[in-house]
């Protein structure tokens, strides 16, 4: 079955609220109905957010709990949102690859989701938006650990390092079916901003930058040429492919602003 992505077509005001009040680990307090209002890049999880603000309707000051985001998004994600457990003070030196969150995502079907997390909430609305690009992400994570042999370091390739930079930071361009050449940073930033392509923010740290109030950060870019609908499984199809995302420096790299999106969206 062909899987399309129905993203929305939102106006939204670029007048910040009042900011919300980060704690320790990017936690924050208080839950902001309005926080679609902060940045126009929040407009590819418009829908999966409204979901949950749905949700929420009874309690609008409270901070979704999982529970919460787990009932709200958990059909449009694909996959269940569940409590993370307490982490132990002292951890193993050594993890067995099935108990990391990407063994839990890919084969358990859940995600460990934290209470009053920013972080742990965009990730759950970019999971809702792009269910098939992160499932293929992560499985694909899953793949790469290699557990660590007594008394060594973990090994980690370059590879993952590519992986989870566009997890955390990624920016997915859509370009139209046609245009397959290959462009440079300054070429497709100037195709964005004249309309000729678009600009769908993917990585769930880069909604929680602008959550928190942080700069604009440079974003790791992947190109796909679809119709919009089908980014979702354009991506997943980039994303599943090993000789894709394979080093960290071989991704075009462009400032996740707000001039990326056209007055018009």
């Amino acid at each position: 079955m062909t899987h399309t992505t129905e993203l929305p077509k939102v106006t939204m005001s670029v007048t910040p609220p009042p900011a919300s009040k980060p704690r320790d680990g990017g936690r924050v307090v208080l839950w902001d109905v309005e926080l679609l209002a902060r940045s126009p890049l929040f407009w590819p999880i418009a829908r999966a957010f409204e979901r949950l603000a749905d949700e929420t309707a009874g309690d609008g000051s409270s901070f979704p709990q999982p529970e919460t985001i787990d009932a709200a998004l958990a059909g449009s994600a694909g996959i269940r949102f569940e409590r993370q457990r307490p982490v132990p003070r002292r951890r193993p030196r050594s993890r067995s690859p099935d108990s990391m969150y990407d063994a839990r995502s890919a084969r358990e079907g859940c995600v460990p989701t934290r209470p009053g997390s920013w972080h742990d909430l965009m990730n759950a609305l970019v999971w809702a938006t792009f269910p098939l690009a992160k499932r293929a992400l992560h499985t694909r994570q899953h793949g790469l650990v290699v557990p660590a042999a007594p008394g060594e370091s973990a090994r980690r390739p370059r590879e993952l390092d590519a992986l989870a930079l566009f997890d955390e930071g990624g920016l997915v361009v859509k370009r139209e079916p046609s245009a397959t050449e290959t462009l440079t940073e300054e070429e497709l930033a100037a195709e964005i901003e004249a309309g000729k392509a678009t600009a769908l923010v993917f990585g769930h740290a880069i909604y929680e930058g602008i959550v928190l109030g942080r700069s604009a950060p440079l974003a790791s870019v992947v190109c796909v040429s679809c119709h919009l609908p089908d980014v979702d499984e354009a991506l997943a199809e980039v994303v599943a492919d090993r000789a894709r995302l394979v080093e960290p420096s071989a991704m075009l790299r462009l400032r996740a602003a707000e001039r990326l999106v056209p007055v018009n969206r």
